[in-house]
């Protein structure tokens, strides 16, 4: 009833709660450029997120900042958790693998882009591709090196 009165009540309570939830977790614009670059070298160049055992507080003590200004950061400049970005780069490079490498298996590929499990690769994976990653290599078709 409320939602349909005033629509933007929830949409405004939210930014009240999210500006409250980092009020004592100050970012400056000079941080956020440097976690930019170091972030990019990170997961880009480094392929950090292969670590299957990469935790919040490592990538803060890689990005120079303490774990309020790493969650802060990623959720307001990159408008996702810790999770959802290490997940979404091994997802984009398990769609690379498993269009060239068709020998390994999907588990394989896995494995090695940073998944501890496959429930948990098969779940991330439909959550970014919207299939699974059998059917996305089937689909895409693949090619020997």
């Amino acid at each position: 009833m409320v939602r349909e009165r005033h629509p933007g009540f929830f949409s405004e309570i939210s930014e009240v709660i999210q500006s409250a939830k980092y009020q004592n977790t100050p970012l400056l614009s000079k941080e956020i450029e440097t976690a930019n670059s170091k972030l990019k070298e990170l997961l880009e160049i480094k392929n950090l997120y292969r670590d299957s055992e990469l935790r919040l507080v490592d990538l803060a003590a890689e990005l120079g900042l303490n774990l309020h200004q790493t969650s802060r950061y990623l959720n307001e400049v990159h408008k996702m958790n810790f999770y959802e970005l290490i997940n979404r780069y091994r997802v984009q490079e398990a769609c690379k693998r498993l269009t060239e490498e068709a020998d390994s298996s999907v588990l394989d590929i896995a494995f090695a882009v940073g998944f501890n499990s496959k429930s948990t690769f098969h779940s991330q994976f439909v959550k970014f591709m919207g299939m699974s990653p059998a059917l996305y290599r089937k689909q895409k078709g693949t090619s020997k090196p």
